[in-house]
């Protein structure tokens, strides 16, 4: 058989090269037999070793591992990746060198290593002694002399320190309540010494602050749920400073008594909402105060102080007690409205827009079938289902349903949410992104509708059903725990509405109606009246003439009276 060898270096073509990772060397070598032929697809067994200070020098590390030439006679393989049989890769120091590679190969693939080879380590891992000697190790720390700029990941750095790439910090031994850090502008330990942490304790997230001696206080944080705290006071995550970001995007000022302000959006509703007064606090008053100016919702350019432009079917809400437990809230609609309230509005006077320019008059109304419409109406006494937003009083009103078949116009339709279910859930049990309930009664909806609910915290929530399991028991698209559940109702889109103003337009007409009858009739008595007295004239004429010829017949006439 012929024999197997290799020769590093001159006879040989071999490469280093420094890997990533930080204590393997890759190495490639060509495999040539005696006659020069490539050996090619064989295992063999290769036992590397580091010398430090000549070819046969002390080795500082050794190891054994095997390795297959390919199709072109070359090994190629890691040094550091073998099984170490003396020292490890880690505990070389490199600044002591020259260091020196020798291979020895068993060609049968085992450790009976029979040829051998053994060339310089030309360039240290991660240049911890190259160029020209700046880097000085010290115990465990290493440092530069360069009186330049230093670049990692570039060869021209604009500045100190330019790094192409990522930075990871895992920790500092000196502060075992935080995380890593990156800190400048110190001075002897104080004043303003700005850094960038990675939160300890479990929090998560970063802060940027200054540091008095041991103390770090915190000026702008962002914790690992996404709320940012800015501030001057250096407050946890759990307290949101004057102006705090949170995760939901919700824009909070000083979020900690009576003197808070927050801002948002609802997700649910897709409404922006800003609200006075932190959370189990005093309710607040909330003032515009355009300092003189005036306040638009809608225009640009408002024409009064408060200028309100835009109308569309709203669902807004305003906040009652549900006796139940806890708050609940109830939310309406109208039709084509600019401004809507829950209650009665109060003002000294309203106006409406009325001028003849900006209409096409067709005529006067008949009054005459006005007013026949106007008898048509019932005015009925009812009290509302949802007796909590509402209350419980008797209302004397007209049924839309019932007026809508006497005065169409009178009525509108929009969508709304309606009490038809209005009860408190006996279950709740939350799942992957739905949410069980379970009700007492029959609960008469359909998968599809959208529901109005509201959860432990009173807080309402508008959402899609999405599985009918029985009469009393369905799942709704909702992701979170809840406790507790109301259910309000489900969501109509022919909600009625009732133009008041129609009826009172109508009622005014039939007034008319009845005013001119009114006319008719007094003439008409006038007349009557007239008649009487002629007709009383011609009577006493009548009598008289009676009288004169009973007294030519010698009549007594006292005697017949």
């Amino acid at each position: 058989m012929k024999k197997i060898f290799t020769i590093i270096s001159a006879c040989l073509l071999s490469s280093f090269t420094f890997a990533q990772a930080p204590n393997l060397i890759s190495f490639q070598s060509v495999v040539r037999n005696n006659s020069f032929s490539l050996v090619t697809n064989t295992t063999v067994g290769i036992q590397t070793s580091i010398l430090q200070g000549s070819a046969s020098g002390t080795p500082v590390y050794v190891e054994n591992q095997t390795a297959t030439t390919n199709a072109n006679g070359l090994a190629s393989f890691a040094i550091g990746a073998g099984t170490p049989t003396t020292g490890t890769m880690s505990g070389i120091d490199w600044s002591a060198g020259p260091y020196f590679v020798k291979t020895e190969i068993d060609p049968a693939g085992g450790n009976n290593y029979t040829i051998s080879s053994t060339s310089q380590l030309l360039s240290v891992p991660y240049a911890l002694n190259s160029g020209n000697g700046n880097w000085t190790k010290t115990g465990n720390n290493i440092s530069n002399s360069n009186s330049g700029k230093v670049g990692i990941g570039t060869t021209t750095p604009n500045a100190k320190l330019e790094v192409a790439g990522g930075i990871q910090a895992t920790g500092h031994g000196s502060n075992s309540t935080q995380g890593a850090y990156l800190e400048w502008n110190r001075s002897n330990g104080d004043g303003k010494t700005w850094l960038l942490n990675q939160k300890g304790l479990g929090v998560g997230g970063f802060i940027i602050g200054d540091v008095v001696g041991n103390d770090i206080n915190n000026h702008m944080l962002i914790d690992s749920s996404g709320n940012t705290t800015i501030s001057t006071l250096g407050r946890e995550p759990s307290i949101p400073g004057p102006v705090s970001i949170a995760s939901s995007g919700d824009l909070l000022f000083n979020n900690v008594g009576p003197g808070a302000m927050a801002m948002g959006f609802a997700q649910n509703s897709f409404s922006g909402w800003i609200q006075c007064g932190a959370s189990g606090t005093t309710p607040v008053n909330l003032a515009l105060e355009p300092m003189g100016g005036k306040v638009g919702i809608g225009p640009v350019i408002p024409l009064c102080p408060l200028d309100v432009s835009g109308s569309g079917n709203m669902n807004t809400s305003n906040g009652y007690l549900l006796n139940a437990f806890g708050t609940a809230s109830y939310s309406g609609s109208s039709l084509d409205i600019s401004i809507r309230a829950q209650y009665a509005v109060s003002s000294i006077n309203f106006l409406a827009q009325s001028d003849s320019r900006i209409k096409h008059i067709i005529g006067r109304s008949d009054s005459k079938n006005d007013l026949s419409l106007l008898n048509s109406i019932n005015v009925t006494d009812y009290t509302f289902k949802d007796y909590i937003g509402y209350g419980k009083d008797v209302q004397k009103k007209v049924i839309a349903q019932e007026l809508e078949k006497v005065l169409p116009s009178a009525v509108g339709k929009t969508s709304n949410y309606i009490p038809d279910v209005y009860a408190i859930a006996c279950d709740v049990k939350s799942e992957t992104g739905t949410l069980m309930i379970s009700l007492d009664k029959s609960h008469g909806l359909k998968q599809g509708d959208k529901i109005k609910w509201m959860d432990n915290t009173g807080k309402e929530q508008f959402t899609e059903v999405c599985n009918i399991v029985s009469d009393n028991d369905f799942e709704i698209d909702y992701s979170g725990t809840v406790t507790k559940a109301f259910i309000y109702g489900k969501l109509v889109n022919d909600f009625r509405v009732v133009d008041y103003d129609a009826i009172t337009m109508l009622n005014v007409s039939a007034t008319q109606e009845l005013y001119k009858m009114m006319i008719d009739m007094k003439a008409e008595n006038e007349k009557l009246k007239a008649e009487n007295e002629n007709m009383k004239a011609e009577n006493a004429s009548f009598k008289s003439d009676i009288g004169k010829i009973k007294a030519q017949l010698g009549m007594d006439v006292k005697a017949e009276k």
